[in-house]
């Protein structure tokens, strides 16, 4: 196994935060396909001076991999704080980071979340996650101590410590109930002093501190009316300590990421089927009402001790940080997206978030389960087609993956799209070309219907439903026709004046009645408001405007709020 000539460096003005902020794993399988299964634990760490060595020698190396492919003492790994680095000590067949290349002996560079390992034939996952470190392990540098009281909360423990703020366990002493509570604490911006309050670093961060802080207080209020059994209800917010907090609802169980390493890093589409089905719920209900989550991850779904899940940590506050203020150096370095469950657009200021940026989250959540591993980070795949080089994903129809359907396998790729355009749509869209496994009541109702014959009355007086722009030029030409032949019969005849008037209101109203009809199912089959279609009362230019809004454009694919495709 040769090296190549691409290599990584660490830049040496990269800082190190003390302490452990959470716990990172390596799962995977060695060269016989062995299953392994490694978590750095805290006390792991504090044994071995604060590193861990990666070998075949137990004698040099403190993780042991029973693999000839790999060296006596391969590898070294750090971890400071939420960063993991590794290092190649000088090992025959070297450290290999998938979709990259090989590093540079005895140089460390950081591996985030999600990067694929190789030590010989042996390949490892790399997983973080965040608020598994308990009360027994020592609480974060930043965090408040146990014991404090924040009103009528008693802290209990500290759940995980992110980018922007600690999530601890507190208890309501007025109702003997636990609550999680997110406290606004952004690393690169504040510190603590006097035990409690929480500052600006420095004065010059004043401005983004408190912006920043005002959007976590409106992020709150906003979830606060918002209430669905897999997204986790926001209770109430406070003021307190010079910052703000969020009062949420306890989910007792665990991330989806710790959840995988226990079932030894993946599971079949029956076995993530339950968990699919919550999210796809919540995550409808949010699109719904004009919510999205954008931070969607492994790390961001609980799964509950009765199997099914909850969405938790929404992402709008990272959203904020990407507008800069002025020199905003924060707003850069704060985009700590996960690599591979974000989207293109996530990565860019002018970027747009759309429902379907989450669905391109939850898909590749999916492609985390299927194959082991997340998806390669969006940049890489548009900067691979930039270069004219093929999309680095590989479809998971072509890796064969057992235990899924093709069927299924197809929708997951669809959206994980790079554009957003080409990606499902809506929830209740993306659930069709999932399968009848994964549709709830509202569109089994709508798929039955679908392949239905139209029922011509229905098209031409019935208002509900949706109509596909070719029968916006039928019903024209149709009109156009009858009302040529209807005066040619009416010359022939000899009709008088009087008659011809009556004839003529008859066909005015006949005519603007089933013009709103069928204008009105053209405006729902783009995903408009039917009331559109009154533009056809106007007189004269009404029926060209109509036209020219709605019989050009293609329908929504797929169901959308208006009902089914018509085909």
């Amino acid at each position: 196994m040769g090296r190549s000539r691409r290599a990584f460096a660490m830049s040496g003005d990269e800082q190190r935060t003390p302490g452990y902020q959470g716990i990172f794993s390596l799962s995977g399988a060695d060269g016989s396909g062995r299953p392994i299964e490694i978590i750095l634990e805290e006390s792991l760490l504090q044994s071995n001076g604060g590193s861990v060595t990666l070998g075949r020698d137990n004698s040099l190396s403190s993780i042991v991999i029973d693999d000839d492919t790999v060296s006596r003492q391969h590898a070294r790994f750090v971890v400071s704080g939420n960063e993991l680095t590794v290092e190649d000590l000088n090992a025959v067949n070297g450290v290999y980071i998938q979709h990259h290349g090989f590093l540079e002996p005895f140089v460390p560079i950081v591996v985030p979340h999600g990067t694929v390992l190789e030590f010989g034939e042996t390949k490892l996952t790399v997983s973080y996650e965040e608020g598994t470190r308990s009360s027994n392990s020592g609480a974060s540098r930043d965090a408040l101590p146990i014991g404090t009281w924040l009103r009528d909360y008693r802290i209990e423990d500290v759940l995980g410590q992110g980018g922007f703020g600690i999530t601890y366990r507190c208890r309501d002493t007025r109702l003997n109930t636990l609550v999680a509570i997110k406290e606004f604490m952004p690393q690169d911006l504040a510190v603590r002093i006097n035990g409690s309050d929480v500052v600006p670093s420095m004065p010059s961060k004043q401005e983004l501190f408190d912006r920043y802080r005002d959007h976590f207080m409106r992020e709150a209020r906003g979830l606060a009316g918002f209430n669905h059994p897999n997204i986790v209800r926001v209770l109430s917010n406070f003021e307190a300590n010079g910052t703000t907090y969020t009062v949420m609802q306890f989910e007792d169980g665990e991330t989806l990421e710790r959840h995988l390493i226990r079932q030894g890093g993946r599971l079949t589409e029956s076995g993530i089927r339950t968990i699919f089905l919550s999210i796809l719920d919540g995550l409808s209900a949010m699109h719904q009402v004009g919510l999205l989550h954008r931070d969607i991850s492994t790390n961001n779904i609980i799964v509950r001790r009765n199997g099914d899940a909850v969405l938790i940590d929404f992402g709008s506050l990272r959203q904020a940080m990407d507008v800069p203020i002025g020199n905003n150096n924060f707003a850069r370095s704060a985009q700590t997206y996960l690599d591979g469950y974000s989207p293109p657009e996530i990565y860019t200021i002018r970027g747009r978030r759309i429902r379907s940026t989450d669905i391109y989250s939850l898909a590749a959540v999916i492609y985390r389960v299927a194959v082991g591993v997340p998806p390669p980070p969006a940049p890489d795949r548009t900067n691979a087609i930039a270069n004219n080089d093929p999309d680095i994903l590989v479809p998971l129809q072509q890796q064969r993956i057992n235990g899924y359907s093709v069927e299924f396998l197809s929708a997951i790729d669809w959206a994980l799209s790079l554009k957003s355009k080409d990606r499902p749509q809506s929830i209740d869209e993306w659930r069709v070309r999932l399968g009848s496994k994964y549709l709830n009541k509202s569109v089994k109702n709508i798929e039955e219907k679908s392949g239905s014959r139209l029922n011509i009355f229905s098209a031409v007086f019935n208002f509900q439903g949706r109509l596909p722009r070719r029968y916006v030029w039928i019903y024209t030409l149709f009109y156009i026709v009858a009302f040529l032949l209807s005066n040619i019969m009416a010359d022939i005849n000899h009709i008088s004046e009087n008659d011809k008037e009556i004839i003529f209101l008859v066909q005015f109203f006949v005519l603007i009645w089933t013009s709103v009809a069928i204008f009105s199912k053209r405006f729902h089959d783009i995903d408009r408001s039917g009331w559109w279609a009154l533009l056809s009362a106007i007189p004269v230019f009404g029926l060209p405007l109509l036209l020219m809004a709605c019989g050009f454009q293609r329908g929504t694919p797929g169901p959308n709020r208006f009902g089914a495709q018509q085909p």
